[in-house]
């Protein structure tokens, strides 16, 4: 076997996270050192790369869209509010209608009471009783339609809320995606977190890694797991780790994912987040979007 060939199986085995702590330190110090070692390394990344272009595309042209979406949802929230304060005066006024309008009836029937008691052979006029009724019926249905209309408005922002949220721009990372569509039967902790994570069990998935987070895979994988049972700040510190690491595996999505937990800590995490957001240019090119929406909500 030739020297290049064995190097090529060193970094396909860093690259899948097969080496152990030392075999992998061992390399990343030789990257450093060996420019034809990184040249090697950096076109193995890069033909794993390829294969995503057609993915990242059709996630490009999801995200565009979702940017003209929330620019139209931003002139529907204005229209929105017009539209409320004009019902609610519409309310008030109707409010005040029938408040007037039971008023007069209970004088209008008084009178007519005493006169029957009087004289209980007069006949009585049915006429006005259907009046009456309709005009109770027709305001029971403008009732029915503001309330209905109302409901339109409190739905359509709850929808345009949920399409801002973290959890909607959360995707999960194509190396985690690659491994879940994998047909392996291996029974490593990793592989059974990762079923685990599959099947949105996260707190098990932490716990089964808990013992092997010298592996960078269950480390990356326990971030995930973290960020999405709701420890966005345990989940922000390990992500930030990951994106300060040049040579790793995960150093560029990482730095995609230490934004999302960061806004999914929002607002409490302001500072780092505008300060995360500072670097949007250094992102993978089918989060920049996203990272850019973010900024948009949190004026960072």
């Amino acid at each position: 076997m030739n020297t290049e060939q064995k190097d090529i199986e060193i970094l396909e085995a860093f690259i899948h996270g097969e080496l152990d702590k030392n075999a992998a330190e061992e390399v990343e110090i030789r990257l450093q050192e060996d420019s034809t070692f990184m040249e090697l390394y950096q076109w193995l990344r890069q033909l794993k790369a390829s294969t995503r272009i057609q993915t990242l595309q059709s996630k490009h042209q999801m995200l565009q869209q979702i940017e003209k979406n929330i620019s139209s949802t931003g002139k529907k929230t204005i229209q929105t509010k017009k539209y409320i304060w004009i019902i609610g005066l519409g309310l008030l006024a109707l409010i005040l209608t029938i408040w007037v309008f039971n008023n007069n009836q209970i004088t209008a029937i008084e009178p007519t009471t005493e006169i029957q008691d009087a004289s209980p052979d007069l006949p009585t006029s049915t006429d006005e009783s259907l009046k009456d009724s309709t005009k109770v019926e027709n305001h029971d249905e403008n009732l029915e339609d503001i309330d209905a209309h109302l409901f339109a408005i409190n739905d359509e922002k709850q929808q345009q809320d949920e399409r801002l949220s973290w959890k909607a721009m959360y995707t999960v990372p194509e190396d985690l995606t690659t491994l879940l569509r994998s047909e392996s039967q291996d029974s490593s902790l990793y592989d059974k977190a990762l079923q685990l994570y599959s099947n949105k069990k996260y707190a098990d998935a932490i716990r089964i890694l808990a013992d092997d987070l010298d592996n960078p895979h269950s480390l990356y994988l326990t971030a995930h797991s973290l960020l999405l049972s709701g420890k966005h700040q345990q989940a922000a510190r390990l992500f930030k780790d990951f994106s300060q690491k040049e040579f790793s595996l995960f150093y560029n999505e990482s730095k995609w994912y230490y934004i999302l937990a960061l806004y999914a800590d929002y607002p409490n995490s302001k500072p780092e987040l505008a300060k995360a957001l500072q670097h949007i240019s250094e992102l993978p090119e089918s989060y920049i979007s996203k990272a850019k929406t973010i900024q948009n909500i949190c004026k960072c």
